[in-house]
């Protein structure tokens, strides 16, 4: 009978190991693939810095110009309703 319980312990402990086996290897290719994922992703930030970059600059480039052509443009609006009154 004692050959029995250890027989059964020793079964036991070998599906707990495949258990954590089995386990262990789904988690490892879940890992993979979110890194496979992250590296995509930091492909795709990479990718649009540069054109992010010129488009920043052509707004600040563009702004100042607006004000003042707006700047310009509403006490010459401004103006002639007055004369037209």
């Amino acid at each position: 009978m004692h050959v029995c319980l250890s027989d059964q312990r020793i079964d036991d402990m070998r599906f707990w190991e495949k258990e954590v086996d089995d386990k262990l290897a789904s988690l490892k290719q879940e890992t993979d693939a979110l890194d496979m994922y992250r590296n995509r992703l930091n492909a795709a930030i990479a990718a649009y810095e540069e054109p992010l970059r010129i488009a920043q600059l052509c707004l600040a480039n563009r702004s100042p110009q607006r004000f003042l052509a707006h700047c310009c443009y509403r006490p010459y609006s401004v103006n002639k309703r007055c004369k037209n009154a």
